[in-house]
């Protein structure tokens, strides 16, 4: 079996990634807290479609900052606990750069699971559950302008918590797992600060939440925009990664 497809499995096995998959039911629970009338989700005047409110459920996954907090524990796992715990040594006549490679596809494929479940049941949970909420209106979308915006947002979010777990990546693969969470929790609470100073929130990956007015191709230009700030700052991490786990003494 290919080395990425071992390296998945192996993860996919472990608590740490089936409790992340299982918070891919949160928007059930979210659903059911509604339908009940418990006032956990609440928006007074305001409307929702299937689209809106996917959309709301993946800004709240962005803003209880959760799934991140998993997926650098994941990465811990998989990075800290082998190399110090020296249980890499079945992969000593495999290049380390397809190691690498192989865990970062581990890491980010159980992130990958839990989003797609994540937005699945996002759907059929307003279908089924939240359609009898008072503000459901039982259509994909309310407002048809809207959904440009709305699939932008979902996508900015999604590139931050890919960002965000590339952090604790980093830092797991160098540190312990406590390192590894608070220099993460610590860069999140940086980069949430930068919105409330205009000039700084697009220095991060994670800065550009609207779309900029930049003429009749605002979406596309403030799309690629965003994604060049991105990879100025995960290629330079890759790389770094890379070169360590080359010289780390796991043997």
């Amino acid at each position: 079996m290919d080395i990425p497809l071992i390296e998945f499995r192996k993860t996919l096995k472990r608590n740490d990634a089936i409790l992340l998959i299982c918070l891919a039911l949160w928007p059930a629970l979210v659903s059911l807290l509604a339908r009940v009338n418990s006032g956990f989700f609440v928006f007074g005047g305001v409307d929702l479609g299937a689209l809106e409110f996917t959309s709301l459920l993946m800004m709240f996954q962005d803003m209880i900052f959760l799934p991140v907090l998993l997926g650098v524990y994941i990465a811990s796992m998989t990075f800290f606990q082998e190399i110090h715990g020296r249980q890499i040594y079945m992969y000593k006549d495999i290049p380390r750069t397809k190691i690498l490679n192989a865990k970062y596809f581990a890491v980010y494929g159980i992130y990958l699971i839990f989003l797609v479940l994540y937005l699945v049941i996002s759907f059929l949970s307003y279908y089924t559950l939240f359609s009898g909420v008072d503000i459901a209106t039982g259509t994909l979308l309310v407002h048809p302008e809207d959904l440009v915006p709305l699939v932008f947002e979902c996508f900015q979010v999604i590139i931050g918590i890919l960002f965000y777990i590339h952090i604790g990546l980093s830092l797991a693969l160098r540190y312990h797992t406590g390192v590894a969470i608070f220099g993460t929790t610590l860069i999140y609470m940086f980069v949430k600060t930068t919105p409330h100073v205009e000039w700084a929130k697009y220095l991060t990956p994670v800065g550009f939440r609207e779309i900029l007015n930049l003429g009749p191709n605002s979406v596309v230009l403030t799309l690629l925009i965003s994604l060049a700030v991105w990879c100025i700052y995960n290629i330079p991490m890759y790389l770094l990664n890379r070169r360590y786990f080359k010289n780390a003494d796991f043997n």
